[in-house]
């Protein structure tokens, strides 16, 4: 690890020769920013240092103390004029703090965070309210508002969780465990937790385990019923949310890990795809398998199967390296599609056509993982949740731009009708 600071006297670069070595932080010095005052620097130790331009130090903040998840920092801007200083962590943290004091101006909190490390893939978006969850790799769940595109609350999990679904009235979370790479003894894939969510508060209602391999997917009955949760075992496990979620039923008819899934509007059936590529139609009561016939004309409380017959215009009639990840259906109109390679598709719903046109923006630098459409007060669905499958700011926090381009939860606004404008 470099430590040190060096410092040349102004010469031509070829007859640089060092002055002098002074020893700045315990770990690698991981980032530096200078101006007319000095220099500011940042380190794996979690300490930000503010140095006066003969090298003395003249202030010293420890992430740490700031509450940091991960105090290591990654990236830091000083404004002397603003007499400010951005701090970015290896914890998807950005704070802003002032250049005489140290102080935090936001108080005990980052001017903006995210998830952090590994992959974000768990989104659900709360039934009534203008709030959305999100659960990832970084064993975290986060509740946001949705407008405001502020974090709300944060909870720690026991592990890596990348599933999460409201129940039909909000008042509770569901959140599925596992991943395909285990990172601890203490992963158990296949379990779920169910929280209770009342007044922002976050408390354990029940648990089960019975999957074998890591949760993909969860989705309550519309009803409120049944809790549908889908595994990388190839099975769909349905629980009885009446009698504190006891096991009722299994769906084990897919050959491969389970991708998605849907539930019938009047909670009777549930259509799943699966990594074969398989579509398939279980009994949301039984997890008997039912004929596609008997449900062609079936309507959906959601829309995120993408090999359905009202999406089938969304895949190209040649592959072209490009999958369709996630989808979702707004105002019973628009019908959005995200990308493995970070765009977003807007199309008219149904899509049958595969010349069908589309809208076509590109998001993010990472596959979207997940989007649902958004309630909004009564005027249509026109906001889309988006969760960005990517390395979430550990090395990407360079300045608060960078994080509004590449934070890895975000809250994309998109004014659908605006935006078809040029597909209808």
């Amino acid at each position: 690890d470099h430590r040190d600071l060096h410092s040349f006297p102004t010469r031509r670069s070829s007859d640089l020769q060092l002055d002098q070595a002074i020893v700045a932080h315990t770990g690698a010095v991981l980032t530096m920013s200078s101006c007319n005052e000095g220099l500011c620097t940042g380190g794996k130790d979690g300490l930000v240092k503010l140095w006066s331009t003969t090298l003395e130090v003249k202030l010293e903040v420890d992430m740490a103390m700031l509450n940091s998840l991960d105090a290591c920092v990654r990236s830091v801007l000083w404004d002397n004029e603003l007499k400010k200083v951005l701090v970015g962590t290896a914890g998807a943290e950005i704070y802003e703090l002032s250049a005489e004091d140290g102080a935090n101006f936001h108080g005990d909190a980052p001017l903006t965070q995210g998830h952090f490390g590994g992959e974000l893939w768990g989104l659900s978006v709360h039934p009534t309210l203008p709030q959305f969850c999100t659960v990832g790799d970084d064993q975290m769940l986060r509740i946001w508002s949705l407008f405001d595109h502020k974090l709300l609350r944060a909870n720690e999990l026991e592990m890596m969780s990348r599933a999460c679904a409201y129940s039909p009235d909000g008042s509770q979370i569901a959140v599925g465990y596992g991943a395909p790479v285990r990172s601890s003894a203490k992963q158990f894939d296949g379990k779920f937790v169910v929280l209770s969510y009342e007044n922002g508060t976050l408390a354990g209602a029940a648990e089960g385990h019975n999957a074998k391999g890591g949760v993909t997917c969860l989705k309550f009955s519309p009803d409120g019923q049944v809790l549908a949760l889908a595994s990388r075992d190839a099975v769909i496990y349905l629980y009885s949310a009446r009698t504190g979620y006891e096991l009722v039923g299994i769906c084990d008819k897919h050959t491969a890990p389970v991708l998605r899934m849907d539930i019938s509007a009047d909670s009777k059936v549930i259509r799943s795809c699966c990594a074969n590529r398989e579509l398939l139609f279980f009994s949301a009561v039984s997890g008997e398998p039912v004929p596609a016939a008997e449900v062609k004309d079936a309507a959906w409380a959601s829309h995120t199967v993408p090999l359905t017959w009202g999406t089938q215009g969304i895949h190209p009639a040649e592959p072209n390296g490009v999958d369709v990840l996630a989808t979702s259906v707004a105002d019973g109109s628009v019908l959005a599609a995200g990308t493995s390679t970070g765009s977003i598709k807007l199309y008219n719903y149904p899509c049958i056509d595969k010349a069908s046109p589309s809208t076509d923006l590109q998001a993010h630098v990472g596959a979207v993982a997940d989007l649902v459409a958004c309630p909004e007060g009564g005027t249509g669905l026109r906001s889309m949740a988006i969760a960005l499958n990517h390395w979430l700011l550990t090395n990407l926090v360079l300045n608060v731009m960078m994080m509004v381009e590449m934070v890895l939860m975000l809250v994309l606004m998109i004014d659908v009708v605006h935006q078809l404008s040029t597909v209808v």
